[in-house]
Formats: C-alpha cells, sequence, structure tokens
C-alpha cells in the first residue's frame, strides 16, 4: 500500500512541475550519480539506494571509474 500512495504523490508532483518524463528511477540513478560525483563510492552508493547487495550497487561501476579517471586528469594541472 505504501508504495503505491509514494507513486500517486510521485505522479501528481511530476505531472504539476511538468516533468512527464522523470521517473523514480531516474531519480535514484541521479542519486547514485551525485554520490559518485561527490567522492562517495559503491559502497555508499548501496547503503543510499538500500541495495541489498553490492551487485546491485555494481551497475553504477562504470561511473565510478569515469569520476577517477577525471580526478586523476587533474593531478599537476595549476587551476586558474
Amino acid at each position: 500500500p505504501t508504495y503505491f500512495v509514494a507513486g500517486y504523490h510521485f505522479a501528481k508532483a511530476r505531472k504539476a512541475l511538468n516533468m512527464n518524463t522523470l521517473t523514480i528511477h531516474k531519480l535514484r540513478h541521479g542519486t547514485a550519480t551525485a554520490i559518485l560525483q561527490g567522492g562517495g563510492d559503491l559502497k555508499d552508493v548501496q547503503a543510499v539506494l538500500n541495495h541489498k547487495s553490492a551487485q546491485s550497487a555494481m551497475r553504477y561501476a562504470h561511473f565510478a571509474e569515469q569520476v577517477k579517471v577525471k580526478a586523476l586528469g587533474f593531478i599537476g594541472k595549476k587551476r586558474a
């Protein structure tokens, strides 16, 4: 029952904001991305998104690697 209530309110808010393509899945993915961009790791993603296994959080591993590569690119560069 709680899931349906949350879904109802999410759909209502999405319609009011005219964000028809927004889904709960996209919000979860955006949350995982923000955690990784902020310096968190896959264990943090697993905890926040309440994944039962580390394997579930591994779907974001490719993005975690991109963040690391970008961060390593800053080594030796001066900031303007």
